[in-house]
């Protein structure tokens, strides 16, 4: 993986005999390392990253039609209110799948270059990793570790 290979390179444990000068650019080269890991290891950040190479942005004001805002709504409620461990899974294991759906979907889009559809999935996928959010939090809460 050029990621483990990169840090191995960049960390900066390996320049604290160096200079002040390497240390500091390793420092920055290793933090510009872990930036774009983050970024392209989620669905969300790296659709939003390839979508702003191409010169765009999700706009802040999306219209998104109610039926979904509706079931967004519903799925957050049920995220509160689920009590046991195996809902909270349950939970977990649908918005990953939709997620990995709506990756699926999104790969399509930019490969076709339908901006107009990337702009609808990214914004539909933002609703669904605040989902998956919560979901983790639960998890975490209730010290389920699968």
């Amino acid at each position: 993986m050029k990621y483990k290979e990169l840090q191995k390179y960049l960390h900066p444990d390996k320049y604290a005999n160096r200079n002040k000068e390497e240390q500091e650019i390793s420092a920055q080269y290793s933090s510009l390392v872990n930036d774009a890991y983050k970024t392209l290891l989620e669905p969300l950040t790296r659709g939003i990253y390839m979508l702003r190479l191409r010169g765009k942005e999700i706009p802040e004001n999306t219209q998104l039609d109610q039926e979904f805002l509706f079931k967004i709504m519903e799925k957050n409620e049920e995220v509160e209110n689920a009590d046991t461990e195996e809902e909270i899974m349950r939970l977990n294991k649908e918005n990953k799948a939709v997620i990995k759906d709506l990756q699926k979907q999104l790969s399509i889009a930019f490969f076709d270059g339908d901006l107009k559809r990337v702009l609808h999935l990214l914004s539909h996928m933002k609703y669904y990793a605040s989902i998956d959010n919560q979901i983790q939090a639960a998890i975490r809460n209730k010290g389920i570790f699968r």
